[in-house]
């Protein structure tokens, strides 16, 4: 079973250049981002990245269904 942050590009090392490894993943506390943090097992530097906000719109309520003209009768 795939974790799911193996779509997620490796960030490449500032110091030496090879691929950084997710080491942890700090979850989202309330005003807080999600931060990751990646460790480059070549040289031993460690960065932490945090991932912004996703800020999902409160969906719509669906609105009432329109009377048809079959339920209007003329009086």
């Amino acid at each position: 079973m795939g974790h799911r942050y193996d779509d997620e590009a490796a960030p490449l090392c500032p110091l030496c250049g090879m691929a950084m490894v997710l080491v942890r993943v700090d979850p989202r506390v309330a005003a807080f981002s999600e931060l990751h943090t990646y460790r480059c097992f070549s040289c031993g530097d460690v960065r932490a990245v945090e991932l912004q906000k996703t800020v999902y719109a409160p969906a719509a309520a669906p609105l009432p269904a329109a009377p048809s003209s079959a339920n209007f009768r003329s009086r």
